[in-house]
C-alpha cells in the first residue's frame, strides 16, 4: 500500500483509496466510495463493500485496520465487528462500511444517498 500524508490536501482521498485497496485485497465486492464532502460535515467519503460470509467481512475488515495501523492513524472507531453483518469502521475523514449482502440490500445507502458522486473501485492499486 502507499504511504499516505497526513499533511496533504488529498489526505482524506487517499485514505479513502488505501481503505478501498485494502477491502479489494481480501476480495470485498462491489466496493463503492461515495463522496460527501459537500452534503455532510461528518466526513469526507464513505466507502462501501460486502462480503460472502462472516469471515470474509470480519478478514475485510482485519485487513483496513492492519493497513491503517501500518500508516500509523490509530484514531478510529469499530462497530459492528463481534456480529459481522456490518462492521463500521469510522476514521473520521472516511466511514468504511462492511456489509453482509442482505443488510446492504436492506439499508440501501448508495440509493439514501443517490445525490452524491459514487464511484464503483473494482482493482486494488
Amino acid at each position: 500500500m502507499n504511504k499516505i500524508n497526513k499533511k496533504s490536501k488529498d489526505y482524506s482521498r487517499q485514505l479513502t483509496e488505501m481503505v478501498a485497496n485494502a477491502a479489494l485485497l481480501k476480495n470485498a465486492e462491489d466496493v463503492n466510495i461515495l463522496d460527501m464532502k459537500k452534503k455532510v460535515s461528518f466526513t469526507d467519503y464513505f466507502v462501501i463493500c460486502q462480503g460472502d460470509n462472516k469471515m470474509q467481512i470480519k478478514a475485510i475488515a482485519d485487513k483496513i485496520i492492519e493497513e491503517l495501523e501500518k500508516a500509523d492513524i490509530k484514531d478510529f472507531n469499530i462497530e459492528g465487528y463481534d456480529n459481522k453483518e456490518w462492521i463500521l469502521i469510522d476514521i473520521y475523514d472516511v466511514i468504511c462500511h462492511i456489509f453482509d449482502e442482505k443488510t446492504r440490500k436492506y439499508y440501501d445507502i448508495e440509493n439514501l444517498w443517490a445525490d452524491v458522486p459514487q464511484e464503483t473501485i473494482n482493482d486494488a492499486k
